[in-house]
């Protein structure tokens, strides 16, 4: 192929849009009118293995004549969002030769009924077999006499961004004034998640072209200009980003330049970003037509880089050159830099929250009324509420931050014959007839001491019962009592056996209004448990209207009882898996269904290049920004955490899916003038050299893994580090994975870089790598060290130019990456006394066979989903 005439640069802006919303509902701007040529650079991933990803960046300039693009003018079309953070992206747009493939199907072949395959693989599905045919180099489907229609047929091939082109003919013009209607369909989930561009072929042989979105039409059908008679070719083709829909029409020639139908609104749904390619027709069921399709082609688009303003720079290049009339503006540029969202992620102290606290808010199901999770520092004079009330208060003699043995929590206050109190204002906890109290408690072995039960909680409300308590026994049960206003005892449960000593409990009391009585329910659940132990009754004749205030350790009654994570909520339930699995620090969660997990918890898009089940299962999730914390996942896998291309949101690149990868792009250096561009060096340096490693669990034990003979030739590399993985029995395979990737012979060849410009065929392979692909480099001079180099990419920069395009790559040696096996000259000494890991999860190939494609802008797996 030849490099294209010019490369357009394109650059729309989503005004207004903010972060940890929806993603789908971004309107997106295209700026690319101010756009002059020039060179725009974007720097993604890191040098080498060895270093910390860092954000993506960029940078380019615009027109700013007109000013829209200062912040804070008020004349400004885009006032007043011209701000920090503002969601850019950047493409490139090629001929469709050059884009990511998706599915290609030229219909060659010979099927009397269904479609079968297309010429990608992809296997079609058809609603009624019998109405699709493949021959004479068409697809068709056919009406009979009694069908109003084909309802429509899908390949499932999962696509976002799209764009989408077939040729199509009606077979007949309508015999009865009827319209037949031929019908491209994109996005397909389903008949009303789907998008489709429709034309319309009418009796009096006038083509219009329409839009619709299952059964809501967005665009009414437009006169096109065109006429038909019967099997006229005519070319459709539809172009979806994000929330912008562009559909064209046109006889065989050349392809407008123009979108007949181009609409971008919020009126355009988005319940199904992603789905299948589908036809479809409707129509004449008296002539029984049929429609023919050819050349379908549907390929995956999807920008360079897409990040966050973080910079807006005005600028004056040939100084103020404006005049005195309102219209002579004079010429004005200002600088856009953007980064990725790893900048905002890692700027600032964001609040520190344990597993608990964030699950305790995150789940909008439960989310609490009123929250204080006590987590706070010794030196605090009140306990922060985390739901933007009112703090609690405590007495003289509680110690914050005193008792650091869960978990899932950072360190609680304990009670030392002290107590918390909470107030709660009628506009912060209404009256619904339903009340949740939850608080988490740590009772000494030796409980609350002998004698009568002791004080743990009351809760006072109003009606006519007037306080509820809580209390707990010398053997560690819990006993309710409730009185009324004159503190005369209308009910006592006596003593439940709870067991609280020694234990860490969430305890909850539930109270519901149900007619005359007032349902209750107390229930406890410590970490080691499956389900709650739920103890419940009746209060007969008596009211419950809302809850005023509470305190724990009433009267300063309870001694050396930590506290924490009190909450009260106005829904019923509470206890379910995931609140389960917080308290538990959800320990053993495997690295990729955390950071799944996470992501979504503050609505980031993440996507996960292999299989989350493969990933090493985890330790109890610790207090930490959340960067510290979806980095401290990559870690313990050995993977790589980076910023998607597409969605402005993050990749989790897992380590089995970078095993026994096949190349994603080959370069031959004897290929005519070569495919790669001088200076293509080795150096053979120490740089990542490690043959002692040791390698510890957080709160567990460690294991050193050395390699005998690469220490006697090179010396001792020693390095220990600590990761949070769930078993200590994980520790020796990695470090001796580590040891290998230390110990890995030969020359390293830094960066790469593909000769982009006079090898127009590298194009369409390098729009496909992504951090932590594969590359082979073939056909180099024989002073090179001997054999094919085979490289992982870590990180790479790319210019583009209007009319050149340059990229420069960083790699580390793929070397270790392509045999599963561990066995090298590694020794293994000062392992933990339980045994060998027999978790094969650890190392495991990738399917070499897995697809290769952009991710769309949601949760999901990429690559090697079929890894066992």
């Amino acid at each position: 192929m030849e490099f294209p005439d010019r490369l357009t640069a394109r650059v729309e802006m989503a005004f207004g849009a903010l972060p940890g919303t929806n993603r789908a509902t971004w309107l997106w701007t295209d700026v690319t009118a101010d756009l002059p040529p020039q060179t725009i650079q974007i720097a993604r991933g890191r040098q080498d293995e060895m270093a910390q990803v860092q954000p993506s960046i960029t940078s380019l300039y615009l027109d700013n004549t007109s000013g829209n693009y200062t912040p804070g003018k008020a004349e400004s079309v885009y006032y007043p969002n011209v701000v920090l953070g503002t969601p850019m992206r950047i493409w490139v747009d090629l001929p469709p030769e050059f884009d990511i493939p998706g599915v290609i199907d030229e219909f060659q072949r010979n099927v009397t009924t269904g479609w079968a395959n297309a010429d990608t693989g992809q296997r079609w599905i058809t609603d009624r077999p019998a109405s699709y045919s493949v021959g004479g180099l068409t697809a068709k489907i056919a009406q009979t006499g009694t069908e109003t229609g084909r309802k429509a047929q899908y390949i499932p091939e999962v696509y976002g961004d799209v764009d989408v082109t077939v040729s199509l003919q009606a077979s007949q013009v309508s015999a009865t004034g009827r319209v037949v209607i031929a019908a491209l369909a994109y996005r397909w989930a389903d008949r009303d998640h789907a998008y489709f561009v429709e034309a319309f072929f009418a009796a009096n042989g006038t083509v219009t072209l329409g839009l619709a979105h299952g059964p809501t039409v967005i665009q009414a059908p437009v006169a096109t200009g065109l006429t038909y008679a019967a099997a006229t070719p005519f070319w459709v083709r539809a172009r979806a980003i994000g929330n912008r829909q562009q559909v064209k029409i046109w006889a065989t020639g050349a392809e407008p330049a123009a979108w007949l139908i181009d609409v971008s609104s919020a009126a355009v749904p988005n319940a199904s970003p992603l789905g299948g390619i589908g036809l479809a027709i409707s129509g004449d069921p008296t002539g029984a037509p049929a429609v023919r399709f050819d050349h379908l082609s549907a390929r995956h688009i999807e920008p360079r880089w897409t990040g966050y303003v973080s910079e807006w720079a005005p600028h004056w290049p040939y100084g103020d050159l404006s005049g005195p009339g309102p219209t002579d503006l004079g010429a004005a540029r200002v600088t856009v830099a953007g980064a990725g969202i790893l900048r905002r992620l890692g700027q600032g102290a964001a609040p520190v929250q344990s597993a608990l606290r964030r699950e305790m808010l995150n789940n909008p199901a439960r989310r609490p009324l009123g929250y204080w999770p006590g987590e706070d520092a010794a030196g605090a004079t009140t306990l922060a509420s985390a739901t933007g009330g009112r703090p609690m208060t405590y007495s003289a003699g509680t110690a914050l931050g005193a008792f650091n043995e869960i978990v899932s929590t950072a360190p609680l206050p304990v009670l030392h014959n002290s107590s918390l109190r909470a107030d709660l204002t009628e506009a912060e906890f209404p009256a619904t007839g339903q009340c949740r109290f939850v608080a988490l408690a740590h009772v000494p072995k030796a409980g609350v001491g002998a004698g009568a039960a002791r004080s743990f909680w009351v809760l006072h409300t109003t009606g006519t019962t007037f306080n509820w308590f809580v209390d707990i026994t010398a053997a560690g049960g819990l006993q309710l009592v409730v009185t009324d206003k004159t503190d005369a005892v209308i009910f006592d449960s006596g003593e439940i056996a709870f067991n609280l000593n020694g234990k860490s409990m969430i305890v909850s009391l539930w109270l519901q209004q149900q007619g005359p009585d007032i349902a209750w329910q107390l229930s406890g659940f410590e970490a080691s448990q499956t389900v709650p132990g739920v103890f419940s009754g009746v209060l007969k004749a008596n009211t419950f209207i809302r809850a005023s205030f509470v305190v724990l350790g009433f009267l300063n009654q309870v001694n050396d009882v930590a506290i924490g994570h009190v909450a009260l909520f106005n829904v019923p339930g509470f206890y379910d898996a995931t609140i389960i699995a917080a308290l538990r620090g959800w320990d053993g969660e495997t690295a990729g269904k955390r950071v799944q997990r996470l992501a979504a918890d503050e609505q980031i898009p993440i996507a996960v290049v292999g299989d989350p089940a493969t990933t090493r299962p985890m330790g109890p999730q610790a207090a930490g920004t959340l960067l510290q914390l979806l980095r401290e996942c990559a870690d313990a896998d050995g993977g790589v955490l980076y910023e998607s291309r597409s969605t402005g949101g993050l990749e989790f690149r897992t380590r089995v899916s970078m095993l026994d990868q096949t190349s994603v792009l080959t370069l031959d250096a004897d290929n005519g003038p070569g495919d790669i561009v001088n200076p293509f060096t080795p150096i053979l340096d120490d740089q990542g050299a490690r043959n002692d490693m040791t390698v510890s669990r957080r709160g567990g034990s460690s294991a050193r893994v050395t390699d005998a003979a690469d220490i006697a030739r090179r010396g001792r590399y020693d390095e220990q580090i600590t990761l949070n993985v769930s078993r200590d029995d994980q520790l020796p395979d990695i470090a001796a994975w580590l040891v290998k990737l230390g110990t890995w012979p030969g020359m390293r060849y830094p960066t790469v870089s593909p000769a982009l410009n006079t090898n127009a065929d590298l194009l369409a392979r390098w729009r496909l790598l992504d951090l932590g692909d594969r590359i082979s480099i073939l056909g180099l001079p024989p002073q090179h060290p001997s054999g094919t180099v085979d490289l992982l990419a870590q990180g790479y920069v790319e210019t583009i130019q209007p009319h050149r395009w340059d990229a420069v790559i960083n790699g580390s040696p793929a070397g270790p990456w392509v045999s599963t096996t561990l066995t090298s000259a590694a020794t293994t000494a000062d392992l933990p006394d339980t045994p060998a890991s027999d978790d094969d999860s650890d190392i495991r190939p990738a399917d070499p066979n897995a697809p290769r494609r952009a991710g769309p802008p949601v949760q999901q797996t990429r690559g090697a989903a079929g890894d066992s």
